[in-house]
């Protein structure tokens, strides 16, 4: 995510990524709680190779499929995860 801080950023980009870097410290809360099961532990990790490699469609079909099956328990950090997709695949 360094790129993106760094990246021009206007004022509804900013915002999000507040947003991205608020869910980014959400997430390792859990992960280091141990509230993040295995399986979307596993799926997380594939999307952040999606995006390290500008693979943002593939990203974007694993944060679906993470809304679609986790979004009760993990509401709280996947917003950011779908903005980090936007975001990356605008600026980077």
């Amino acid at each position: 995510m360094g790129g993106l801080s760094t990246a021009p950023l206007n004022p509804i980009e900013q915002k999000q990524l507040k947003e991205i870097q608020s869910s980014l410290a959400i997430l390792q809360g859990k992960l280091a709680g141990g509230a993040v099961d295995e399986s979307t532990g596993k799926v997380l990790m594939q999307l952040s190779v999606c995006v390290a490699g500008k693979d943002y469609a593939g990203a974007n079909q694993l944060q679906t499929q993470l809304a679609n099956s986790v979004w009760k328990a993990h509401k709280d950090f996947l917003k950011g995860t779908k903005f980090l997709i936007q975001l990356a695949q605008k600026k980077l």
